[in-house]
């Protein structure tokens, strides 16, 4: 995928077809997509054979914490090999994991093969977790203990900013242009 561009990466298994036929082995084009058993984004351009056997973040230690993590519960592709993400760590799951703020936004290198925690935004339920890239920004939704909204993180620099406030979920962000 080229510089600057910005796509969705899926999760799951996926099968794509072309004229109603699974394509499997080699993919044409840009394509982002996860094909493993634990979630990983794998970016490819041109003509790639992509190997399904190590793509797997889960146990990957992140940066900036003391956590590893176990999933990825949402994830947009930014450019320059750089993955927004929110990831699920088991050790924040508590007592009652329909409420627990077990998902911390993060950015992941496809490149170096890295994950690393991004500060100031706040652990988030599981129902609070869109990602939009918009104008060079990051927005992450975030419905924290002690602080909820829209926090915009610019990757350039690595700053934070509470830029909507709220009081409950939000767990889709749209622009109108």
């Amino acid at each position: 995928m080229a510089d600057g561009a910005v796509g969705r990466i899926l999760h799951g298994p996926v099968v794509l077809y072309v004229a109603d036929r699974p394509v499997t082995g080699i993919l044409h084009g840009p394509v982002i997509f996860d094909v493993t058993n634990g979630p990983i984004p794998a970016v490819l351009d041109g003509p790639v054979r992509f190997d399904m056997g190590h793509r797997s973040i889960s146990g990957t230690p992140i940066e900036g914490s003391s956590f590893k993590s176990a999933s990825v519960y949402n994830c947009q592709y930014i450019g320059s090999g750089k993955v927004a993400a929110y990831v699920g760590v088991v050790e924040l799951m508590g007592d009652n994991p329909y409420t627990a703020r077990n998902s911390m936004a993060v950015m992941i290198d496809l490149n170096n093969r890295t994950i690393k925690k991004i500060e100031g935004i706040p652990y988030s339920d599981g129902h609070s977790t869109a990602i939009e890239f918009h104008d060079g920004e990051v927005l992450f939704s975030s419905f924290g203990v002690d602080k909820a909204g829209v926090f915009a993180y610019n990757p350039a620099s690595g700053t934070v900013r509470q830029v909507i406030s709220l009081s409950g979920n939000l767990n889709y962000i749209h622009f109108f242009e």
